[in-house]
């Protein structure tokens, strides 16, 4: 995360996890946790995008007050158990509030975390723009 870093990258998300590392995901790990952050202005689509990797109803998500995580074992590879824990690893996945009211708690609360996301709604100019200013924002805080 340095300030000089203002790259976007468009991500697809499912409810599944997998690499495709040839290699045992035991051999290059360092860490048994990741800790992830999602960023983004009100009513773009945190909560919902959580709710989704944790394959709950999404039909109504009440929003985001502050700071709220969750935690979900992810098996490393297609095809193994997330019980395993030398094929899979924890994941904390932090929902944060898009309320301008909450940015500094926000931008405080993402140092030292392993990924920030940056999640907007749609695709047109006003979500490249909040992206971008999300973006700076991120980097100004490491």
């Amino acid at each position: 995360m340095s300030s000089s870093s203002s790259n976007i990258e468009t991500v697809s998300t499912t409810s599944s996890v997998s690499t495709t590392s040839s290699k045992k995901p035991t051999q290059n790990r360092t860490k048994d946790k990741l800790d992830i952050v999602l960023v983004g202005d009100r009513n773009a689509g945190k909560s919902t995008l959580i709710k989704s990797l944790f394959n709950e109803q999404t039909l109504i998500v009440e929003p985001t007050v502050g700071i709220e995580c969750r935690m979900k074992r992810f098996a490393l590879l297609d095809g193994v158990s997330p019980d395993d824990p030398e094929e899979s690893i924890n994941v904390s996945i932090w929902d944060t509030s898009g309320d301008d009211r909450h940015r500094e708690l926000v931008l405080k609360h993402i140092r030292g975390k392993d990924a920030v996301v940056v999640v907007v709604r749609g695709g047109g100019h006003s979500a490249i723009t909040s992206a971008s200013n999300w973006c700076e924002a991120v980097g100004r805080s490491d």
